[in-house]
């Protein structure tokens, strides 16, 4: 897959769903009004979602599922941001993190920024087979990540700064440690990344814990375009099929050159399939076409335990969840899957184990959330019915009180 970076036409619209992965949007438009590239499309609670901003200008359809940009192909855009700090002007240019977790990264700044890290790493390891957006990104704008790493360390004041580009990439930078990663699928996730960079186990623990903060290579190019030039996050480099192509954000799906096959938004391992009216995410790494495979029964092989970088029994897992058992998740460490997809790979039988640990994992918020509304509830119950009857015995004194003072009189004959 060659390294040179396609920049494809406007789609006839853009699509931009209230409902994300990371929560719910509001919109900030009304159907007919017309906007120009960089305005506020929608926006959500900044801890999670944050702000979805034009990809071009156009016309604006509001259905109750979400926003439809029909581009005028004038591509009028905003005046650049001018915020003079690192984190607000990451928030106000709406940029998460683009490997795939799209964890707000002005949040994840300030964090790092409290916790006071010393080493910052960029992860340019590929994040799966047959994926080389990351890699394509960094051989075409090397100078524009490195200007974006030292923006980030001079804000965090990190002392130690990082370069993890993947197999095969000849990286060579003078004010910055390179530390190529080898081996086999899994390298690039970032508690793997951690402990293979610098020895350090982050089970039950956030990077920032140990001192490090981790960022994928294109929010850090995404963080420079924002800082430098005042550039709101609008697109995105994404690997299609066997090319690597600047797609808006907001690209249909559909509207893509794809073989036939099922769509599959994401590498050809941890990818999902494309939904009607999928669109390009912030978080989308790629989108491949597959061949279906037929699953077969478990044979208790146990190659998928071995394939596992957390170590996790990943048969037990798919067991428990198939069964509903989620009180023994926590002992099979269901949260410390990070999604790599290895066991699905491993797997002889063709299980879709990854599709079900996923499930397991939003099932168990669900439950999680109910739970916790629950207690709410009772709590509340529990307050109100203290409350009244703090009430009722209140007025029991306070009519006792009257009575006594009634039969306090003189009897006269």
């Amino acid at each position: 897959m060659g390294a040179a970076v396609k920049r494809l036409h406007l789609p006839s619209v853009l699509r931009y769903p209230l409902l994300t992965r990371m929560g719910r949007c509001e919109p900030r438009v009304v159907s007919g009004a017309r906007v120009r590239s960089g305005d506020v499309l929608a926006a959500g609670n900044a801890r999670t979602v944050g702000l979805l901003h034009a990809a071009t200008s156009g016309v604006i359809e509001l259905t109750p599922a979400e926003v439809l940009l029909h581009p005028d192909g004038l591509e009028d855009a905003l005046p650049p941001l001018a915020a003079e700090d690192l984190a607000k002007r990451v928030c106000d240019a709406g940029i998460v993190g683009l490997g795939g977790a799209g964890y707000p990264t002005w949040l994840k700044l300030q964090q790092a920024k409290r916790a006071a890290v010393t080493t910052l790493i960029v992860n340019a390891v590929e994040c799966e087979p047959d994926v080389s957006a990351d890699r394509s990104l960094l051989r075409g704008h090397e100078d524009e990540i490195l200007a974006g790493m030292r923006a980030l360390a001079a804000y965090l004041e990190a002392s130690r700064t990082i370069l993890a580009p993947g197999e095969g990439m000849d990286v060579d930078i003078a004010d910055t440690e390179v530390a190529r990663v080898t081996g086999t699928y899994p390298s690039g996730s970032e508690r793997t990344l951690v402990r293979r960079l610098l020895g350090m186990e982050l089970q039950d623990r956030n990077p920032t814990d140990v001192g490090v903060v981790v960022f994928n290579v294109a929010t850090v190019f995404a963080v420079h375009r924002a800082w430098h030039h005042g550039e709101r996050l609008v697109e995105r480099v994404v690997t299609v099929q066997d090319e690597n192509c600047w797609l808006r954000i907001g690209h249909p799906v559909r509207e893509l050159a794809l073989p036939e096959g099922e769509v599959t938004v994401g590498g050809p391992v941890t990818g999902w399939l494309a939904r009607q009216g999928e669109s390009i995410a912030k978080t989308t790494r790629a989108v491949t076409v597959k061949t279906p495979v037929e699953s077969r029964p478990c044979i208790r092989c146990g190659w998928c335990a071995d394939s596992c970088p957390e170590g996790l029994l990943p048969q037990e897992l798919f067991r428990h969840i198939n069964a509903g058992h989620w009180t023994g998740m926590d002992a099979l460490r269901l949260d410390d899957c990070v999604e790599c997809g290895a066991c699905d790979l491993a797997c002889p039988s063709r299980l879709p184990l990854l599709a079900t640990f996923r499930y397991g994992k939003s099932e168990r918020r669900e439950l999680e959330r109910r739970a916790r509304d629950a207690a709410v509830a009772r709590d509340r119950f529990t307050a109100r019915s203290a409350r009244l009857e703090r009430l009722r015995s209140a007025e029991r004194k306070e009519r006792e009180a009257r009575m006594a003072s009634r039969r306090e009189w003189t009897h006269r004959l």
